[in-house]
């Protein structure tokens, strides 16, 4: 009983020793310990805190491009930068020119003045006693007609006149030619012709015909042809010149 004791001991002292010199031989790992602090080069300058280190992506701090010389203004848009960009463009809308007439426009080649058959009847003043008188405006030359009266009666003879007075604009240069036709006739056009082409801006024709101090018993009232002509051929709408017609003047 003793003996099969001492070998039961003996065997479980083996086997303890045994596993003991394996343990030494691969090594026994120790119980882990956990250390407080900063670890290693984790100070102010380190890699932990260094962007650039260990990261292929781009910083986003990216300083913006300088102010644009011409504008003084900057594009806050982000990156990538626009280097191609150089400033905005300022415009402004058209001036107020209302109320400014300014200078009269450039002057051009004017319509057709027509023909004297077709000259437009501005009306009749008398040419032996007071009436209204008549008139006309355009900007291009014409042809007008205006006809001429015979009204006093008297045993005293009165002659027949009248005055056309005929005020360019300014810019340009009308001339007046005056026809006036036979007596108790229906038409000035070829008759006989007074003109004036004064370099000024105004032209005046007057006209004397009739009986003298002894009436004459005929009619003497006539038709009075007007051209307006542009000299050199030159008008300036929208401005008008203006023809003014008295009678017995």
């Amino acid at each position: 009983m003793h003996e099969r004791d001492s070998s039961l001991r003996w065997s479980s002292s083996w086997v303890l020793l045994v596993a003991v010199l394996c343990g030494c031989a691969s090594g026994v790992e120790g119980p882990e310990t956990t250390t407080f602090g900063p670890a290693p080069h984790s100070g102010p300058g380190s890699a932990a805190n260094d962007e650039s280190v260990g990261d292929d992506e781009p910083a986003d701090d990216d300083d913006p491009p300088p102010p644009d010389p011409d504008t003084g203004s900057v594009d806050i848009t982000g990156p990538p930068w626009d280097e191609t960009t150089t400033g905005f463009e300022e415009t402004t809308g058209p001036s107020d020119t209302s109320g400014d007439d300014g200078p009269p426009p450039p002057m051009g080649n004017c319509m057709a003045a027509g023909t004297c058959q077709a000259a437009m009847s501005i009306g009749a003043v008398s040419g032996d006693s007071g009436s209204p008188s008549v008139g006309e405006s355009g900007t291009d030359p014409t042809w007008l007609r205006f006809h001429v009266t015979e009204d006093d009666d008297s045993l005293v003879g009165a002659p027949l006149s009248f005055t056309a007075t005929l005020v360019s604009p300014a810019g340009a240069n009308f001339d007046l030619y005056v026809y006036r036709g036979v007596e108790g006739g229906a038409t000035g056009c070829n008759g006989f012709l007074m003109q004036s082409t004064s370099a000024g801006t105004q032209d005046a024709v007057s006209m004397q015909w009739g009986e003298g101090l002894v009436p004459n018993g005929l009619d003497d009232s006539a038709w009075i042809a007007v051209e307006i002509r542009a000299k050199d051929d030159l008008c300036a709408p929208p401005q008008e010149w203006t023809l003014t017609v008295t009678g017995n003047s």
